[in-house]
């Protein structure tokens, strides 16, 4: 869980809170109404209030939002913030928004259950119109000749140990992502042009799962460690920033790690798929690997002893019940098999469910994926 003095670090990163700022500037209007999705200490609540925003609502789980709820006070808007300590899956709001802004990232976009919140906060309170912040997140991968960096993941794994075998440590290690922020991998450690991996268009994607090719030319002759891969984030069609190699901000980049290094010489092509699978509350990453000498790494972090632990329920957890989304995705489930179409089991889940869709269009939407993806 976030500390204030994580949600300090986000607000000193000028790179992200100016390009945030900008965006709400553009976006906000009098009288707009702004919905904050992980609103922490609320600094974006009170640029909302700045820029004119009749109503705020603060949506934050975490404690910090006390010192939200203080920070607004002293700056004389706590007449227009409504502060909601819960997920936002499972708030109702009483009318549309005209603005939802958010920044739900962890080091990179597919963090926790960061893209299905934005989904489900579009579907049922953007107002049609309404502007969405950001509109999307684009991944962008290369190559990476990191030593550094790949040292300090494989190395306390390969030296001393008392003399020890350490080599499933060592596999283990390299089966999972790895941040830069130690070790910033920079523009002259990349082996290949950057690709675009894929992209999270929040304005109109209902999938939660992230799937993508690339085909990487090697540039410069070198040592390869693994793919390397970050995100420029568009929050308007004007404001933009990226955590892109060379750039200082909160973000991070992330090394995902070959078993063992490649030498690659300039000509040679590498094809890279990533994949980014929801599970639990989280994301399980996979990445195949294929070089021209026609070598392929398979890597995923689903059967890593440290991150699948998190990722799936023991078999001895007994759920108990459902939430709000859940038994409504349960009712979308039960009458999609009944003959029913999709516009009329919309209205039956408005009927049942009246304090969760927002409007008629984000029951539409939620059926509708569910039938792409189950029916």
């Amino acid at each position: 869980m976030y500390t204030v003095r994580d949600f300090g670090d986000m607000i000193a990163d000028r790179v992200r809170t100016e390009s945030y700022e900008a965006a709400l500037r553009r976006t906000v209007k009098p009288g707009s109404v702004v919905v904050d999705v992980g609103a922490g200490t609320g600094i974006f609540s009170l640029l909302a209030c700045r820029f004119g925003a009749r109503k705020v609502y603060a949506i934050e789980p975490n404690p910090a939002l006390d010192v939200a709820r203080a920070l607004v006070r002293d700056n004389g808007f706590q007449d227009r913030v409504e502060f909601i300590p819960k997920l936002s899956t499972e708030v109702a709001l009483p009318e549309q928004a005209d603005v939802i802004v958010a920044d739900l990232r962890g080091v990179m976009p597919t963090f926790s259950g960061s893209l299905a919140a934005l989904i489900d906060a579009r579907s049922r309170w953007l107002r049609p119109g309404g502007a969405l912040i950001p509109k999307r997140d684009v991944f962008r991968v290369s190559v990476a000749e990191a030593p550094s960096l790949y040292d300090s993941i494989v190395a306390p794994w390969e030296r001393s140990h008392f003399g020890f075998d350490a080599s499933a440590a060592r596999t283990e290690a390299t089966s999972d992502w790895s941040s830069d922020r130690r070790y910033p991998i920079e523009p002259e450690h990349l082996l290949a042009p950057a690709r675009t991996w894929a992209t999270l268009d929040y304005e109109n994607d209902t999938r939660t799962d992230v799937d993508g090719t690339v085909s990487l030319p090697i540039e410069r002759s070198g040592v390869g460690h693994g793919l390397v891969v970050w995100f420029d984030a568009i929050l308007t069609d004007e404001d933009r920033f990226s955590s892109q190699p060379g750039t200082k901000c909160i973000y991070s980049r992330v090394l995902f790690p070959w078993p063992s290094p490649v030498a690659l010489e300039a000509g040679m092509t590498v094809e890279a798929r990533l994949q980014a699978i929801p599970a639990a509350d989280d994301y399980v990453h996979s990445w195949t690997t294929r070089f021209t000498s026609r070598t392929e790494f398979r890597q995923t972090n689903f059967f890593s002893r440290s991150k699948g632990s998190e990722l799936l329920a023991g078999e001895e957890h007994r759920p108990t019940k459902l939430g709000p989304r859940g038994l409504a995705a349960q009712r979308t489930l039960e009458l999609l098999g009944s003959g029913a179409s999709i516009g009329e089991i919309a209205t039956i889940l408005i009927a049942a469910f009246p304090n969760f869709y927002g409007s008629r269009d984000a029951a539409l939407v939620e059926v509708r994926a569910l039938a792409g993806k189950y029916a």
